[in-house]
């Protein structure tokens, strides 16, 4: 009987780790295709369009509205029946992020891409210089300071050295 528990353990294991890597893999879109799927209709797949990728986020319909959470914010959008297509035997909307507006199958609410823009804008942020907080400039001021005192210090200590060695040639070999 044992066995029996072992083998369905060890295999639901392998289930999981498959599910998490597919969900893993697809960036996301495993988990809410699946509910929208087994909503049978009820939901619709919201995906957002982002420059860097698309977040996807099942929707609800409520009176007249798409209803549906983007992080921890709730988002409503009014006009979005022009944009619904279906795409893998479900209903979908693309939305851009940056309007949060629904994005008809023409690309219509999609503005264009200016590649020199963008590479201008990439190159701007790599090359900005960086800004030096407080505490930073609190600790250089610090080590500089450290740096000194130890600096004196062993002045010093040599300075006694050469001083004993010196009252030691007077003084006999006691000192």
């Amino acid at each position: 009987m044992n066995d029996y528990i072992l083998y369905m353990l060890s295999y639901s294991l392998i289930i999981l780790i498959f599910f998490f890597i597919m969900g893993w893999l697809q960036a996301g879109f495993l988990m809410p295709f699946l509910k929208v799927k087994t909503s049978r209709g009820k939901k619709i797949l919201v995906k957002i369009v982002k420059a860097t990728g698309s977040d996807f986020v099942p929707a609800v319909e409520l009176e007249g509205m798409l209803v549906f959470k983007y992080g921890k914010t709730p988002k409503r959008l009014s006009n979005y029946k022009k944009g619904i297509y279906r795409s893998f035997n479900i209903n979908c909307v693309d939305v851009d992020p940056e309007s949060w507006g629904v994005v008809n199958t023409s690309f219509e609410a999609v503005s264009t891409n200016d590649p020199n823009k963008t590479d201008s804008l990439i190159e701007r942020a790599l090359l900005e210089p960086k800004k030096i907080k407080r505490n930073e400039i609190f600790i250089l001021i610090l080590l500089v300071f450290i740096f000194l005192g130890v600096l004196f210090i062993s002045y010093k200590v040599n300075y006694l050295q050469t001083l004993l060695a010196a009252l030691q040639s007077v003084a006999g070999t006691n000192i």
